[in-house]
């Protein structure tokens, strides 16, 4: 008796708890507009195409010529940005949407190596971290951390320790550091002037598509999955298995219909204009002060300990345009930058050290050279700076090529107007999705001007 009671008490708790989560997981579905969320196999089937289209209309029910701009929910938009934005990622300054960074700078000489994290649990997903986390391939990125380890490049390589040839010890390397950056991504928006053809598109290709991957998706396939999980997970309620199942694949072809839905839009020309805003806040503090040599005398040097830290706010605007003419596809950028950071007169001025040869005499007649070090001349004076910096980028034909100018200023203890001029270029995949970007620059840093290419290279994959 005893032992059946139990087992009522456990079925209500496990019963109860499987409610929880199902209502948690529509909620958040809800909150980033997926009204619909199935709960058996039969109605993923039935209705999964029919519950997006509603998930659209509602996004705006009653269209006027003013209004008749929102098609796409937040879903679509997060993919269709993503590739926008990452047209522009050359430095970890610029907004990428991977999950990890191996950012190779030749700009400014850097390795930086990190992740990123979203940082999207809002007020009314508090709670409900576990739904959350199950939705995020369909979640609109809103809130991103990134955190990485950065450290000088020369000649393709990036010391951790370096052997000192006086002292036969290894050091280590003063340029490493770490850093973090916040950005918050705002809502963009789409529009378009072709809502009777993209009716069309959706009603006669893309349901058709969708609907026959859902149907070979057919009963034994799921059976035989679900087997599968009940193996992975044999303590697990079947039921509670079931609905598992039947919310990762509702997932998988709602992915789907966004990604027919991008490919058509491209195809056929239907996005008229989109836009949309960013922010960040950075910050890079190194784990070891610099040594600066330093000789005011030419005779007796100097070390000074430098602390490289800097910290930015930066905000982005970003327009894209899509023509039939031969321009196609371009969009423009607009970055607004305000830094502070630590600088000594060395940096303000660009000076180069000098290279001190210390002379070692066995006797009268003979000298011995000894080792070297390269030394700063004149009075060293490390302090707080700040800057002001505005840069306008586009890219044309496909997000391919384009023009930038840039132009900063800094201030505080040192008035330098540094500016840069450039072509960068955009590659894409067969997928339209950026591989590399770099840009040829003619620039004046400090006062020193330089022409070369300016290549940074982001790999992993979009944070999800």
């Amino acid at each position: 008796m005893k032992s059946l009671i139990l087992s009522i008490l456990l079925f209500i708790l496990a019963s109860n708890v499987y409610s929880q989560t199902q209502t948690e997981y529509e909620e958040v579905a809800k909150n980033n507009q997926i009204n619909y969320v199935p709960s058996d196999i039969d109605s993923l089937r039935k209705n999964t195409f029919d519950k997006y289209l509603e998930d659209m209309n509602k996004l705006n029910p009653n269209p006027t010529p003013k209004k008749d701009s929102v098609f796409y929910n937040n879903v679509v938009l997060n993919k269709y940005f993503a590739n926008k934005i990452t047209n522009y990622a050359i430095s970890t300054d610029d907004l990428s949407f991977t999950d990890y960074i191996v950012n190779a700078n030749t700009s400014n000489k850097t390795l930086t190596i990190g992740g990123s994290f979203r940082l999207d649990n809002f007020k009314k997903e508090k709670g409900k971290r576990k739904a959350a986390r199950q939705l995020e391939s369909l979640r609109k990125v809103g809130n991103l951390l990134t955190l990485y380890v950065r450290s000088d490049l020369s000649d393709g390589f990036s010391n951790l320790y370096s052997e000192n040839s006086d002292t036969q010890e290894y050091n280590f390397n003063s340029s490493i550091g770490i850093g973090g950056k916040y950005t918050r991504i705002y809502n963009g928006t789409i529009k378009t002037d072709k809502r009777a053809q993209i009716d069309i598109i959706r009603s006669k290709y893309i349901q058709k598509e969708i609907e026959k991957a859902i149907a070979d998706y057919d009963a034994d396939a799921f059976t035989k999955e679900l087997e599968l999980e009940k193996l992975r997970n044999p303590n697990d309620n079947e039921s509670d298995l079931e609905s598992k199942l039947v919310r990762k694949k509702h997932r998988e072809f709602y992915e789907a219909i966004v990604d027919k839905e991008l490919t058509y839009a491209k195809e056929y020309n239907l996005i008229k204009s989109s836009h949309m805003f960013w922010y960040s806040l950075e910050f890079f503090m190194p784990l070891s002060r610099k040594i600066i040599t330093s000789s005011t005398d030419n005779l007796t040097t100097q070390d000074n300990k430098f602390t490289n830290w800097n910290t930015t706010l930066q905000m982005n605007y970003l327009y894209n345009r899509n023509n039939a003419c031969f321009i196609k596809d371009f969009s423009i950028k607009g970055t607004a930058q305000f830094a502070v950071f630590n600088t000594n007169d060395f940096i303000a001025n660009n000076d180069s050290a000098v290279t001190f040869q210390n002379i070692i005499q066995d006797n009268m007649s003979s000298q011995v050279e000894g080792s070297s070090s390269s030394v700063f001349l004149g009075n060293y004076n490390d302090f707080p700076a700040g800057s002001v910096k505005g840069e306008v980028s586009s890219l044309f034909f496909n997000n391919t090529v384009g023009l930038s100018v840039a132009f900063e200023q800094t201030i505080g203890e040192i008035h330098n107007r540094n500016w840069k001029l450039g072509i960068p270029i955009s590659f894409k995949d067969k997928d339209g999705k950026p591989t590399l970007n770099f840009e040829l620059q003619w620039r004046e840093i400090n006062t020193q001007h330089s022409v070369g290419i300016s290549v940074g290279y982001n790999f992993g994959k979009f944070v999800q």
